[in-house]
């Protein structure tokens, strides 16, 4: 199959990192299926309005409801599905524009709370917003995942530990197979924009606009690509690139990460009569190897919880001087010595800050996100990191298993070991390297392929993303409002994944707040500081 580069942006995140940026993925580029007519049933069904059972809506006064929506858009006299919505009325009737779909992202998050997205913003006065539990998640039908057994690995697996991470994939397709029945076939990104379009028709409204936050980016595109006729106004903050594969997307998530740790080190170097971790990027990450192999009762375990550590306090510039202090009081075990007492960026908090809640309002976890769905070891965080329960296999949602294989993966095992190898010695921080393992798609078979989304077909749009996010990289994010001809916002100096109405960040909000308003952009590129991810102010000088 001829390679070529998409786009420089791509090309350069990858080859900086030394991922190909041809790889051996399938092309997917099908035209939209021409489906049958939804029957007046579906179209015209009455929507019955009462009040919702969480205390968040309850306390917005918010409306929840549940419609019918075709299992198979194809087949849509056949079974049907719960899909279940949310609702809070535009603050003032009298400017109201129309109704506002939200998606938290994913895949695999609940959504009803985004009914809540413009709370005390101005846009509140001019549109209904509503908030969507996606099918398979949440009060919509469930999409179960069986219970199957995970690999009981490090975060810096050896070349003899990726059979057992392949197996474990290949285990958990067919667990999901095996629970999700007929059901998991039409849990696509494809028929969630369609379940969308759904909710407008049923609503009798012309046109949506969107918000879409993380994965909930990609289904906005694929929104727009399907009906760009019904399409309003769209924003589109921590962004994924619509040209791209989820695999080549978590290759540009983990340079993202090598990026983090590399300004991370600059900035500590800047400091090292304080820190004394090093004069160079270079100094310090040997220091930070000598302090990884410091013999431990559970070395695995050690070297996961600093991995873990160092991916998140590289990330988020607000963590900084916590990072370097922990390293500085882990700097007397080089000799024997005890560390000297933790300050309050210790490793351990350190390595939950991607579970926090403030940390990234917006998750895109590797396994699962909502609400109902914790993996094995009881956290969100969705690593394989064969944890001390590891034996205890739970069942749980399986969305987001579904929802990735709408994307084509390599399915031979040859294809994802040497990045493996590369992550591993380059940057083994964060779970990098389980991004570039084998997911359970590579052993997908029998899914629709994915719709191609295309140049854009509707209005103009809006695009907010972050220099180091992770989750959604940077250079994705610039490269979806150049291809989708769209504004875009940057978050400068922020490793912070969604930002809109969530951060305090009265630049960004203006702007999102003035577009879903007037429908007026400020311009092709503006750029916003950071307002909550702001590194410490600590002198640089050595």
């Amino acid at each position: 199959m001829a390679c070529t580069v998409r786009v420089v942006t791509i090309f350069l995140v990858l080859a900086a990192f030394g991922l190909a940026a041809c790889s051996s993925e399938p092309a997917v580029k099908p035209a939209a299926p021409a489906l049958p007519a939804l029957p007046d049933d579906l179209v015209h069904q009455q929507v019955t309005w009462g009040e919702c059972d969480t205390d968040g809506l309850k306390e917005d006064q918010a409306d929840c409801a549940v419609i019918s929506a075709p299992m198979d858009y194809r087949n849509p006299q056949g079974k049907r599905i719960d899909v279940a919505i949310s609702r809070i009325r535009a603050a003032d009737p009298a400017k109201r524009h129309g109704i506002l779909l939200t998606n938290p992202g994913g895949p695999g998050s609940e959504g009803r709370s985004l009914a809540s997205a413009l709370k005390k913003q101005p846009a509140q006065d001019y549109y209904d917003v509503i908030g969507m539990d996606p099918r398979g998640v949440g009060k919509s039908t469930q999409l179960l995942c069986g219970p199957y057994q995970e690999a009981a690995v490090g975060s810096r697996p050896s070349e003899a530990d990726f059979p057992k991470i392949t197996k474990a994939a290949e285990e958990e397709e067919a667990a999901c197979v095996k629970a999700g029945g007929d059901f998991r076939q039409h849990v696509t990104t494809m028929n969630t924009a369609r379940d969308l379009d759904l909710i407008r028709q049923v609503l009798g409204e012309q046109k949506i606009s969107f918000l879409g936050f993380s994965y909930g980016t990609f289904l906005g595109a694929m929104y727009g690509q399907l009906f760009p006729r019904n399409l309003d106004r769209i924003v589109l903050d921590s962004a994924m690139d619509p040209r791209k594969t989820w695999k080549l997307g978590e290759a540009a998530d983990v340079a993202a990460t090598k990026a983090n740790v590399a300004a991370w080190q600059s900035w500590a170097a800047a400091r090292d009569s304080r820190f004394h971790l090093g004069t160079d990027p270079q100094q310090i990450r040997a220091t930070m190897d000598r302090l990884v192999a410091v013999p431990a009762d559970d070395q695995d375990a050690a070297t996961r919880l600093f991995d873990k550590a160092v991916g998140g306090g590289a990330r988020y510039r607000a963590h900084w001087a916590d990072l370097a202090a922990t390293l500085t009081a882990l700097l007397p075990t080089l000799s024997g010595s005890k560390p000297a007492a933790q300050p309050a960026g210790s490793l351990e908090s350190l390595s939950k800050l991607d579970d926090e809640p403030d940390s990234s309002v917006h998750r895109q976890a590797r396994v699962g996100e909502d609400a109902d769905y914790r993996d094995k070891d009881g956290d969100k965080d969705g690593d394989k990191d064969g944890d001390k329960d590891n034996d205890k296999p739970k069942p749980g949602n399986g969305t987001m298993q579904a929802i990735l294989c709408d994307w084509a993966w390599p399915s031979n095992p040859e294809d994802y070991y040497p990045e493996m190898k590369r992550v591993e010695a380059e940057v083994p921080f964060g779970d990098s390297v389980g991004r570039v393992a084998p997911f359970n798609c590579a052993f997908s078979h029998g899914r629709d392929p994915m719709v191609e989304i295309g140049p854009r077909q509707y209005g103009g749009g809006l695009v907010v993303q972050a220099e180091g996010d992770t989750q959604t990289a940077y250079a994705d994010g610039a490269a979806a409002a150049d291809y989708l001809g769209m504004s875009l916002i940057t978050v400068t100096n922020s490793g912070i994944h969604g930002h809109y109405n969530s951060t305090g960040n009265a630049c960004v909000d203006d702007a999102v707040n003035a577009y879903l308003i007037t429908g007026s952009l400020s311009g092709k590129r503006t750029s916003c500081a950071a307002a909550k991810d702001i590194a410490p102010d600590v002198p640089s000088g050595n």
